[in-house]
């Protein structure tokens, strides 16, 4: 084969791999956006041993910054609240296998994915909320609040590092471009202490 000849056919795999990137890229964007004002959403039959009661936000993030060394963001994010659900109703919630999400450590095995902490609560909804539209509706939301709000928000009451974290905004759901954007603004690398 000549040169023309390889480079004709290379310009046009690369043309064709591109439109399929985009082609994907675009068809598996989910469509619902976040809503201008509250709607009530139906949870579908969900099942009725998963009851659920509003959880204290503070102690949820307090449970949740113990749990993490044990298990990385998604198990913390889980753990923090099946523990309190066990608390309250026992089973199923009790022997829920909240080890099964360590795998979300460092946005999905390391792999800088989906951030750890969005995909366990993620895990939660789809636990508690049987209805896709309602659940996509919650996570679209979750997900674009992760994206626009200046984290972190809070701070736990018992720190294990004398360190007032820096936010910032992550711009992403991704692992590695938040805990990047956080890296930068901070100045701290993303495996230090802080």
């Amino acid at each position: 084969m000549d040169r023309r000849k390889a480079m004709i056919m290379a310009t046009g795999a690369a043309a064709g791999g591109g439109a399929c990137i985009l082609a994907l890229t675009t068809a598996f964007k989910p469509k619902i956006r976040p809503a201008d004002q509250p709607k009530k959403l139906e949870s579908g039959n969900a099942n009725p041993d998963w009851k659920y009661i509003r959880l204290n936000p503070a102690t949820t993030a307090d449970l949740a910054y113990g749990n993490y060394v044990e298990g990385s963001c998604m198990y913390a994010v889980c753990k923090s609240v099946v523990s309190q659900l066990a608390d309250q109703f026992g089973e199923p919630y009790s022997s829920f296998p909240c080890h099964m999400m360590k795998y979300g450590h460092g946005g999905i095995g390391g792999f800088g994915t989906v951030c750890g902490a969005l995909n366990g609560a993620a895990a939660i909804i789809g636990l508690l909320v049987a209805d896709k539209e309602s659940q996509n509706a919650l996570i679209t939301d979750l997900f674009r609040w992760y994206e626009q709000t200046p984290l972190p928000k809070s701070s736990p009451s018992s720190p294990r590092l004398d360190f007032a974290p820096p936010a910032s905004t992550a711009g992403s759901a991704l692992c590695h471009a938040s805990t990047t954007n956080w890296a930068n603004v901070s100045g701290y690398g993303i495996g230090s202490k802080q």
